[in-house]
């Protein structure tokens, strides 16, 4: 025998809630920022983290956007903290032969 389940609500009308503007939203159209500049190419990496590494990241972000920093985002913080992280580090470049080239074609 089959249950049935019907959908009790409290909401009587089927409205969606009005949205909550943030400072966001005063921000027109953000230009694109291209993957191939100039003198830098961009290349994609993932990484897997700590979810409490990932929440601090956001609640950074977040932070500066509050701050006024409307632009600011996730990969600006990472790449400012390899900056101050890799100041006077002796790093030894790999050689060709180890590099490994998986997965996508480059």
């Amino acid at each position: 025998m089959k249950k049935s389940f019907t959908s009790v609500g409290t909401n009587k009308s089927d409205e969606k809630p009005d949205y909550k503007k943030t400072i966001l939203d005063d921000i027109s159209k953000l230009t694109t920022i291209p993957f191939r500049g100039n003198e830098e190419v961009l290349k994609r990496q993932t990484f897997l983290l700590k979810e409490d590494t990932i929440e601090k990241i956001k609640d950074i972000v977040y932070t500066e956007k509050m701050a006024g920093n409307l632009l600011f985002t996730q990969k600006e913080l990472i790449e400012q903290a390899l900056e101050v992280y890799l100041v006077n580090k002796n790093i030894t470049k790999r050689p060709a032969e180890f590099i490994e080239k998986r997965g996508r074609k480059n």
